[in-house]
């Protein structure tokens, strides 16, 4: 009992010692958030509202700190509130909009934006938002018109002029384009410079005028840019069983073949399992996936690579199976590029398929496809 009372002691006298004014604490929350303390940011936030101290920014901050900590269920309802509580707080309409972004609930993401600009006409994160949410409603059109407006409000950095860049490009303008990677590239945005080089010199537009622009497919989420062989046909097959998304391109004529890009996520037995790059992974439970898979399974290389500077695994393989659509046996030459994405920790996979005798064409196709591969 008396150790119990001790405790209660020095826990209330631990709690005096702090003698920051609510203002200070604010203060220093929003610092702790700068630099990604989210935990300790939210503990502070929850010592606030047990004294009684609610303010919608409280809340606001508090849903910013959920969102990172990825307790997205606690942090849309701090926006709520804090929306509840000032209906006029622009800043936590734009941060429940970046959540729902997340979700993949776009549309009610730009409506939050919608509401934000109503009461802030000139803040820029509320049309970088918004410009994202239109990306990925694949409104292309209204996300150069609010990246433009974001750089209009004071966020000119080389991401947004990048996004520019790469929208520009992918409508074909070619002058706008450049114009605006160089501008990212000016800022310090590196990566501009990998799309003015294949993009943007003339000598490579007037010998490769029939290439898809690097840039043109992205995902919704996890956005990368990639040059798919010239004349193959490109289709998009999301939110598949298998996969967040599926690319799929294919090429019918002389050299038949397909290449698809493909993004899962990892399934471990151990779910504490955490790996930093694809070299954690056991590359027979690769090999071992596609042998049962296929009969007559032959492993004819492997090696390890780098895509876009993350750590790779190549396959080639011939195989054969029975197709139930085409009632017949099939087989061919199938090259696995295996990456694992170094933040989301995702899986790519980028897979070509051909027939035997058109195998090395094919295979320097896709190498070319693998190689233009660069994360937005």
């Amino acid at each position: 009992m008396k150790i119990k009372y001790l405790f209660v002691f020095c826990f209330i006298i631990i709690s005096c010692q702090d003698k920051r004014t609510s203002a200070q604490i604010i203060s220093d929350i929003k610092i702790k958030i700068d630099n990604s303390e989210f935990q300790n940011a939210l503990n502070d936030i929850n010592n606030l509202l047990t004294d009684k101290i609610e303010t919608s920014e409280i809340y606001t901050l508090k849903g910013k700190s959920e969102n990172e900590l990825d307790k997205k269920s606690e942090s849309l309802l701090s926006f709520q509130r804090a929306i509840n509580l000032d209906n006029n707080n622009y800043d936590a309409y734009v941060e429940r909009a970046n959540l729902k972004l997340k979700l993949g609930d776009f549309k009610s993401a730009v409506e939050d934006c919608n509401n934000a600009m109503l009461i802030k006409k000139d803040y820029a994160k509320t049309y970088k938002t918004k410009a994202r949410a239109y990306e990925l409603l694949e409104d292309e059109p209204n996300a150069i018109i609010q990246y433009q407006a974001a750089i209009k409000y004071g966020d000119n950095s080389g991401e947004n002029n990048f996004k520019l860049g790469v929208l520009f490009l992918n409508k074909g303008n070619i002058d706008e384009g450049c114009k605006y990677l160089s501008f990212a590239g000016e800022k310090g945005y590196m990566d501009a410079y990998d799309l003015i080089k294949t993009n943007c010199n003339e000598q490579f537009q007037s010998n490769n005028s029939d290439e898809k622009s690097i840039g043109q497919f992205r995902s919704y989420i996890n956005k990368f840019a990639v040059k798919f062989p010239s004349k193959w046909s490109i289709d998009r097959i999301s939110n598949s069983d298998k996969s967040t998304f599926v690319l799929f391109a294919l090429g019918i004529g002389e050299k038949d073949g397909n290449i698809t890009i493909t993004e899962t996520e990892p399934i471990f037995l151990d779910p504490s399992f955490k790996p930093k790059t694809i070299y954690d992974i056991d590359k027979d439970e690769f090999i071992q996936e596609s042998k049962d898979k296929y009969t007559d399974f032959k492993l004819l290389d492997f090696k390890k690579i780098t895509v876009d500077n993350v750590d790779a695994y190549y396959y080639q393989m011939t195989f054969s199976f029975f197709s139930a659509k085409l009632q017949k046996q099939l087989s061919g030459t199938h090259s696995l590029y295996v990456f694992m994405h170094p933040k989301t920790k995702k899986l790519y996979n980028i897979i070509g398929y051909s027939d035997n005798e058109d195998a090395l064409y094919n295979s320097k196709l896709l190498e070319e496809t693998v190689n233009s591969f660069k994360f937005l």
